[in-house]
């Protein structure tokens, strides 16, 4: 009796999910803009598939589930830890990035820093709103389509198998 090769089997279902990842990055970026959160892009720029021959992963931004829920205080959970003079300029950029008329330089120093503390004492977090539905929905039907891809990709293994064991 001949062995199947089963090499074939993962890089079929790799090929197929990284595919599916790929797709599910793009209606991410596109929700993210969409939904009038992109300010520079970086959030939806740090979206990355990743794939080898185990596993297949898409990966963003430490603080990337604040676009649904908003943050907490800044706590330097997310690990990206700072000054406040570097979060500040972090919010400057992304008030710029934004658009944001804050009026005269001095007033626009004064509502920047007043932003950054804010943000550092009380975080973002959405509480008066309804939870942003920005890739939950996406992502739990891209899981549902990786399912899929991967029963069917096994499907057609064993029905190979099956097909090559009858013919001897």
């Amino acid at each position: 009796m001949d062995v199947v090769n089963t090499l074939n089997l993962p890089k079929a279902m790799v090929e197929a999910v990284t595919e599916r990842l790929e797709k599910l990055k793009d209606d991410i970026k596109q929700s993210i803009a969409s939904h009038g959160l992109t300010a520079s892009g970086k959030t939806a720029a740090s979206l990355v598939v990743q794939s080898n021959q185990l596993e297949v992963a898409l990966y963003g931004r430490a603080f990337f589930p604040a676009l649904e829920t908003g943050s907490s205080h800044w706590t330097g959970r997310t690990g990206v830890r700072c000054t406040f003079q570097e979060f500040r300029a972090i919010i400057y950029d992304w008030a710029t990035a934004k658009g944001l008329n804050l009026g005269d330089a001095t007033s626009t120093e004064r509502a920047i820093s007043a932003i950054a503390m804010s943000i550092i004492l009380t975080g973002t977090r959405q509480r008066h709103k309804q939870r942003l539905d920005v890739y939950t929905t996406l992502v739990d039907k891209a899981a549902e389509d990786c399912a899929t891809i991967a029963a069917d990709v096994v499907g057609a293994q064993v029905n190979n198998a099956i097909a090559i064991w009858g013919e001897k």
